[in-house]
């Protein structure tokens, strides 16, 4: 999440791209993402512009840093990730 809504790699969409990309790496890997709550994303997202407006640009060798934008997320995830094992079929 920090490296794709950080960077801002495309002109719009970064936040729906990366939730996106993580469900899907989730599925892949085995991992039942559940249902996220429609409001808490556009709340996390709505934070997640506000916080990288106030912090240095995202750089390519900052990608991993924990900070303020790294944290509205690891405090979205605490809040609506409940995986549960994807049944096999």
């Amino acid at each position: 999440m920090h490296a794709v809504v950080g960077k801002h790699f495309f002109p719009d969409a970064n936040h729906r791209t990366a939730i996106a990309l993580l469900r899907q790496l989730l599925v892949e890997n085995g991992i039942n993402p559940g249902q996220w709550s429609p409001e808490r994303t556009r709340q996390a997202r709505d934070e997640s512009h506000r916080v990288r407006r106030e912090i240095e640009p995202i750089r390519l060798d900052t990608l991993y840093v924990r900070d303020e934008l790294w944290d509205v997320w690891k405090r979205y995830f605490e809040d609506v990730f409940e995986p549960e094992p994807l049944k096999k079929s």
